[in-house]
């Protein structure tokens, strides 16, 4: 559908009070468009209309610079209304106005043409024309022309008619007319025209409503209604004649009556060269309840002396009515836009059309004339219908609307229910359908209206439409269930052909005994797919139904939102019966299996037998299927000290399976065997123990011998190990004692019989050894290595001053054998001293064994100090003898001298071992010298000294002996 969009087109046709013979003066304005898909048509039709008026003698077409130039210099713009129409032409000096407007439809283009005789201020003639495109609007211009030409001819004969009509019904009016006023004054002010009256009897009227006309005979248009009795008339122009009547009405009768009084003015602006010059409005954009004005300001007013403050904005209808001050614009600097925009947010209605005008007032309080006026619709109230309901919980509206722009608001409510909600917001302004889902219930009825959102502000709302949503899914019909299947009953029904439907809800009851009753309720059992769907198998999975037993059900369809509908009617069926078991089920454990058998079965149709056994508190596992006629089975398949038991099931040839027959619980004969397999070893012993089967591993306990509580030693989980090397925290030469367990997952056989082991003993201390005297400041150490891996080392031990072996050597190679103590860094040993000394030997985990007996040596002993040490002093020499040393491995002897003090040493010879003298030469006469000796052996050990004192005389020698 092509959008609806209007366009004005505004035509001026001057006629004269001339024959019908005479030419028509006729001025063509520019044709106003009002949507982009009218631009361009609005010049075809123009172009149309000059060209064939140029080409008739009848008409005189006014030029478009004349026509222009003089609405510039009148400051007047086009308007669409009659009104306006009558005001433009008389402005112009024309006799006829023609004007209309353009809009596109389903059909083309839709035009409407109006002609008013000026003249007579009276609608001429009224045209709908409708072009299919350009060509055809210029195909039908000569017509077009010819018509319009025929009608200005007719509208002079029509409009002497009407006046002669007029003229009768004036004076018939005036005859009934009353007289309400006993004064009625007209007078010229600075603002407009005053008009004053006064009532001969005030307390009998209600009202006063006051007209204006511009001929005495009209028309006239009522401009006020008030109590008060006077009124300034501010919408009048200077040089122009007024006419203005008072109508009443009346208390009593509250109707209006016409008095015969007529004032007639001629108002002149005495003012009029102080007024500023009037705006020129560019354009009104109308919204929900709210226009904008969009004008330019006069550039004259600077030029010539206006100071412009503000600007005053009007409004009427179109229809008719006189303007109504909707708003002023105050400016805040003498320096003007090049435009200013206002917005009219007074009472403006929905679907009205109005004439917008503005007017700029100076700084002296005068106000312009009013600028050209604009005529423009407000947008309207949506016409709402249902464009389809009874639809799965949504309806769909659609509306139509005039001159829309910005979205849309949709309210809804629940028939029966008072209270509106907003379900829809529809931003687009060309959108005119909405889809509601928000929150519907099948098969109820709802109320929807529909509003215009414009700028924030809605409009009125639309008519109310009553939409239903579908109801809940139908009944299914003939649902049909069979019997004798094998843990399943087959269920069908006709499947319903709705697309709206998910499929089916099926409910089930296993029957009581008492068949299906009246009260009886039956349980959700599944929800079935596809709304085609007709049969399904209840037990035909997972969920199997039980043998023999009664089954009833109902069904129900579900649709999209999973609302069910109604039950169908309740179909009922059985599933087969099961098998008979056999009688007894015996179990009898042997050396290495266990035998069970079971009597003969009388049965016809059984097909096998399902054996299956238990071990302790795990699940069933089957384990041998047997044909029908077996009574027996061996099973060698065991399970270490586990409790066992058996199950046998019988199925017939339908795999139906009876109940199931136990054996009695036997002790597997399977056993844990655990041996010591290596012990005596150092921190640790190696178990070993027989593979069992159906076991995921093994538990190994430990405790020391004596004690009484076990330790988990060690899990293994791995059923084929059989060997464990135990290693953790074992002490030296301590028995323990073992006991091991199968695991099966959580559950663990009991222990074996418990198996005793040792570890290795400490290490003994080494053999031979030994400890060597003589030696200087050292003792040497020798043993007799040992040769055991487990073996780390030796610690040697030397007892210490307070009389308590010290540690004071850890050898970490226990190849050596032999170990040289010469004290330490800071304590070396002494020169004939003994010293005590005990080895031991430690393993690889710093454990030490015991130790040697204690032996000592002794450290060889210091020469002793020369003996027999004598000086004497002949002829001023000093001669020094003494005994040779006992030691026969002294190297030699140190002489020392010094003063008679005795202090003071110096060394004065060092004598070989052989000699045992020395003579000193240096020395005076009179003086007194001390000599001292010491030997020292061939390891430089020194005796202590041996000293002597000798004096020297002048003429005698004395010797001292010491």
């Amino acid at each position: 559908m092509i959008k609806q969009l209007k366009s004005v087109v505004l035509l001026l046709v001057c006629l004269s009070a001339t024959p019908l013979w005479a030419a028509y003066n006729t001025a063509l304005l520019n044709l106003k468009p009002l949507d982009i898909d009218s631009i361009g048509f609005d010049g075809d039709i123009q172009f149309a209309l000059r060209s064939n008026l140029d080409k008739r003698g009848e008409v005189q077409m006014m030029s478009r610079r004349d026509m222009e130039s003089e609405l510039f210099r009148q400051g007047l713009s086009m308007g669409n209304s009659d009104e306006d129409a009558v005001h433009i032409g008389k402005a112009l000096g024309v006799e006829f106005v023609i004007f209309g407007s353009v809009q596109m439809s389903d059909n083309g283009i839709a035009t409407e043409i109006r002609m008013i005789d000026i003249v007579h201020e009276r609608l001429a003639k009224e045209w709908k024309i409708s072009f299919s495109g350009r060509n055809d609007i210029n195909d039908k211009g000569p017509a077009l022309a010819n018509t319009l030409i025929k009608a200005m001819a007719q509208s002079l004969v029509d409009a002497k008619a009407e006046a002669k009509i007029a003229l009768a019904a004036q004076a018939a009016q005036a005859e009934m007319k009353k007289q309400y006023l006993s004064e009625f004054i007209s007078q010229v002010v600075q603002g407009g025209v005053e008009i004053s009256w006064r009532a001969i009897e005030p307390e009998t009227i209600e009202i006063f409503n006051l007209y204006r006309g511009e001929a005495e005979t009209g028309p006239y248009t009522q401009i006020a209604s008030l109590q008060a009795n006077s009124y300034l008339d501010s919408q009048v122009e200077s040089g122009k004649s007024y006419f203005y009547k008072l109508a009443v009405v009346e208390k009593s009768t509250g109707e209006q009556a016409e008095d015969v009084s007529i004032q007639q003015i001629t108002y002149i602006d005495k003012s009029i060269k102080l007024r500023p010059l009037t705006p020129t409005i560019l354009s009104v954009d109308t919204g929900v309840k709210q226009s904008t004005v969009t004008f330019v300001p006069n550039l004259d007013n600077p030029i010539k002396g206006h100071v412009i403050r503000k600007y005053k904005i009007y409004r009427k209808r179109s229809s008719g009515g006189n303007w109504l001050h909707v708003g002023t614009l105050t400016l805040n600097t003498d320096e003007p836009k090049l435009s200013y925009s206002f917005t009219d947010k007074n009472n403006v209605e929905d679907g009205e059309q109005y004439s917008y005008s503005v007017s700029s007032v100076n700084s002296k309080g005068y106000e312009s004339p009013l600028s050209g006026t604009e005529v423009v619709f407000s947008p309207g109230t949506p016409n709402l219908s249902v464009h389809q309901d009874n639809l799965l919980r949504q309806v769909e509206l659609d509306w139509q609307v005039e001159g829309s722009k910005g979205g849309f608001y949709i309210y809804r409510r629940e028939l029966g229910t008072t209270i509106w909600q907003r379900v829809g917001d529809v931003e687009q302004s060309d959108v005119r359908r909405f889809i509601d889902r928000q929150g519907l219930r099948d098969g109820a009825e709802y109320e929807y209206y529909v509003s215009l959102v414009n700028n924030g502000r809605e409009s009125d709302p639309s008519n109310i439409v009553s939409a239903k949503t579908k109801g809940l899914p139908a009944r299914p019909e003939n649902l049909q269930a069979q019997s004798g299947l094998v843990k399943a009953v087959k269920l069908t029904w006709n499947a319903i052909q709705d697309p709206d439907l998910i499929g089916y809800k099926l409910y089930r009851m296993e029957d009581d005994g008492n068949g299906f009753q009246q009260g009886d309720q039956l349980s959700l059992a599944y929800e079935i797919p596809g709304y085609q769907t007709a049969e399904f198998i209840d037990g035909d999975g997972e969920k199997q139904l039980k043998d023999g037993v009664q089954y009833h059900y109902a069904i129900a369809a579900v649709n999209k939102y999973g609302a069910r509908g109604d039950l169908s009617y309740v179909a009922s069926a059985s599933t087969k019966t099961l098998p008979k078991s056999v009688g007894q089920l015996s179990a009898e454990a042997g050396q290495q299996d266990i035998t069970i058998s079971w009597p003969a079965s009388t049965a016809a149709d059984i097909a096998n037998y399902i054996l299956s056994r238990k071990w302790n508190e795990q699940d069933w596992q089957q384990i041998a299927v047997l044909p029908a006629d077996a009574t027996g089975f061996v099973d060698k398949e065991l399970k270490p000290y586990a409790q066992t038991q058996y199950k046998l099931i019988s199925q017939d040839q339908a795999g139906l399976q009876s109940a199931e027959v136990y054996s009695s619980v036997v002790t597997n004969p399977a056993t844990l065997q655990l041996s010591v397999k290596k012990d005596q070893m150092l921190r640790q012993i190696l178990l070993t123990w027989n593979e069992q089967q159906n076991v995921t591993g093994y538990q190994i306990y430990r405790r020391k011998q004596g004690s009484q509580d076990w330790n988990k030693l060690v899990q293994i989980d791995s059923p084929l190990t059989t060997e464990y090397l135990d290693n953790k925290k074992l002490a030296d030469a301590t028995a323990y004692e073992y006991q091991i367990s199968a695991i099966d997952g959580f559950v663990e056989t009991p222990a074996s019989e418990a198996v005793t082991a040792k570890t290795k003993s400490l290490p003994s201390p080494p053999k031979s050894f030994a400890v060597q005297s003589g030696l200087v400041k050292q003792v040497q150490l020798t043993w007799q290595s040992i040769t055991d891996s487990d073996v780390a080392g030796y610690y040697i031990y030397r007892k210490n001053d307070e009389g308590k072996m010290e540690r004071i050597k850890t050898i970490k190679d226990i190849a050596i054998n032999t170990y040289i103590d010469d004290g330490s860094l800071f304590s070396k040993l002494n020169d004939g001293t003994e010293y005590e000394y005990a080895i031991s030997a430690y393993n690889t985990y710093d454990a030490e064994g015991g130790r040697t007996r204690i032996i000592g040596a002794t450290t060889k002993p210091v020469p002793s100090a020369p003996k027999g040490l004598q000086a004497s002093a002949n002829s001023g020499i000093v001669e020094l003898v003494w005994n040779a040393n006992a030691e026969s491995d002294i190297s030699n002897y140190v002489v020392e001298k010094a003063t008679a003090s005795c202090n003071s040493w110096r060394e004065l010879a060092v004598v070989v071992s052989s000699q045992q003298k020395h003579t000193d030469s240096d020395v005076v006469a009179g003086s007194t010298y001390c000599y001292r000796v010491k030997a020292i052996d061939q390891d430089e050990l020194e005796s202590s000294w041996q000293q002597t004192e000798v004096a020297i005389a002048a003429a005698s020698s004395a010797a001292v002996e010491q």
